[in-house]
């Protein structure tokens, strides 16, 4: 298709779909190659010269198209190992300093630095320096990462969980589960925001449902916006080629998209529920789906009674999950859903009644009005003098205990899978606003349906008086505390500055 036709067509998924919110950079896509519209960029390197060479050329050509570039950096022998002619290597550390020299170099829009992330295996025999102090304190531009084999943790050392663990409360690096080809079974990685999985010199292209507005819809029509959105983001990104690397004469075909959600604590109140309904109803859900006692669709009043407005808005998730999964089965796409960070298209939307949505599937980080007034102010928006105010019925972070986000996460993520299939869907960009990320919960975090814990925001006690707890309801036990909640500001948020 020439690339005139490709950006006519575009624009016309943009301007008919009231449900989907495209990235921005679909919207300012130049041409037909996918590349200049792809939101998402990884590259594999090579323990050799030459890979590492082209992996600097591919980062300033990414940044160049308003790209942030993802490098993994786990193949490249450790530190003092020795390399051809006698020589010792200087460890994948080393390489640090010229991607993070050309993220800096590279400006976005002509204002703003260019930024990237480089992830290393948990278990290479230089992680602790990859994750001191030291050399967070050399990387201006570029974020740090580690990647986990869920399949391999057993082997990670005390030593090195307390030091992840420890780095990542001191907002020091992202971590990330390898996800795996469901044909195949070969490790796919990260993009530089978390959420998406894909091979070497992978692209993908976001868009995300509008939950928002949604909350009104039947259960056909919720299903029909899914099934609406789904096909429209999938026309935007043709199939992609990649080269493979241990055979350069063959090449493999594939083609993914990451189909997002924004605005679902707007769809939560709007609905008469509460995140902790939502944790506890779809449990029971996931449970009766694992152990087949019901199928999807029949799941409306099949569980015991928690909230009834819970069961209604859990049948038109799975309505809609269903109809994009057969969308996305039909037309040939490996991985599709997904849940995109803040930095995507959130802080920036407003529903119908010019309210403020909040980002993706989180409560959002707000605060009630200095005048006393039940209505919410967003903290984070800082792009003009007007605050942007939550509806009444939105829960935010300090009345939405972060055990009790995280379960409901991991429930939607696991309805997911189980519906799409093992391995055929993205993750979701995870921040966690808990008090301490400690080793307990990055063992649970392993094993549980969760592929990324992104920002660690801060967080801090909240003066509200909130008893409701989960300890009686089986798997979903946790000790009670008092509600937890995030002071954040965009400007001081890597997440929404990027």
């Amino acid at each position: 298709m020439p690339p005139t036709n490709h950006t006519q067509q575009t624009k016309q998924l943009i301007m008919k779909n009231p449900y989907i919110e495209f990235s921005s950079r679909i919207k300012s896509l130049r041409d037909g190659s996918g590349a200049k519209g792809g939101s998402c960029n990884t590259f594999v390197i090579q323990d050799n010269v030459e890979s590492i060479s082209k992996f600097y050329q591919w980062s300033m050509m990414i940044s160049k198209f308003e790209g942030a570039p993802t490098g993994i950096f786990s193949n490249l022998r450790p530190k003092d190992a020795l390399v051809t002619g006698g020589f010792q290597s200087s460890g994948p550390v080393s390489f640090l300093k010229p991607f993070d020299a050309i993220t800096g170099a590279m400006k976005r829009k002509e204002k703003k630095n260019g930024v990237g992330v480089a992830f290393l295996d948990i278990l290479h025999p230089d992680i602790l320096e990859w994750i001191s102090k030291e050399t967070a304190g050399v990387c201006s531009h570029i974020f740090l990462g580690v990647l986990i084999d869920p399949k391999e943790y057993k082997l990670v050392s005390d030593e090195v969980k307390l030091a992840v663990a420890t780095a990542y409360n001191e907002h020091r690096i992202f971590i990330n589960k390898y996800g795996f080809h469901h044909e195949t079974g070969e490790r796919l990685y990260p993009n530089v925001c978390n959420e998406i999985r894909q091979r070497h010199k992978g692209v993908c292209t976001l868009a995300a449902i509008k939950l928002h507005d949604m909350s009104n819809l039947s259960i056909d029509k919720f299903a029909q916006a899914f099934r609406d959105s789904a096909n429209d983001l999938i026309s935007v990104l043709p199939e992609i080629q990649y080269q493979c690397e241990e055979n350069p004469s063959l090449y493999i075909f594939e083609r993914q998209v990451g189909l997002g959600f924004v605005g679902m604590a707007n769809l939560i109140g709007a609905s008469g529920t509460t995140y902790y309904d939502m944790a506890v109803t779809g449990q029971y859900l996931l449970e009766s789906l694992r152990y087949g006692e019901i199928e999807p669709l029949d799941y409306v009043l099949g569980t015991p009674m928690i909230n009834i407005n819970s069961h209604l808005l859990w049948s038109k998730l799975v309505s809609g999950i269903m109809a994009a999964s057969i969308v996305q089965h039909e037309r040939g796409v490996s991985r599709m859903f997904t849940s995109q960070p803040t930095a995507h298209t959130s802080l920036r939307l407003l529903d119908k009644n010019s309210k403020a949505v909040a980002a993706e599937l989180a409560p959002p980080r707000a605060t009630r009005l200095s005048n006393g007034s039940s209505q919410r102010v967003n903290q984070s928006d800082t792009r003009g003098n007007t605050k942007q105010v939550f509806p009444d019925y939105v829960e935010l972070q300090d009345e939405v205990p972060y055990d009790v986000y995280y379960q409901f996460c991991e429930v939607l993520a696991g309805i997911i899978d189980y519906i799409v299939g093992a391995n055929q869907s993205h993750t979701f960009s995870h921040c966690f606003y808990g008090d301490e990320f400690t080793v307990e919960f990055m063992d649970d975090f392993v094993k549980g349906n969760l592929g990324s814990m992104y920002y660690r925001l801060p967080s801090h006690k909240s003066s509200s008086d909130k008893t409701k707890t989960l300890d009686d309801v089986g798997e979903l036990s946790f000790e009670d505390e008092e509600p937890i909640a995030c002071g954040i500001k965009m400007n001081e948020c890597e997440s929404c500055s990027m």
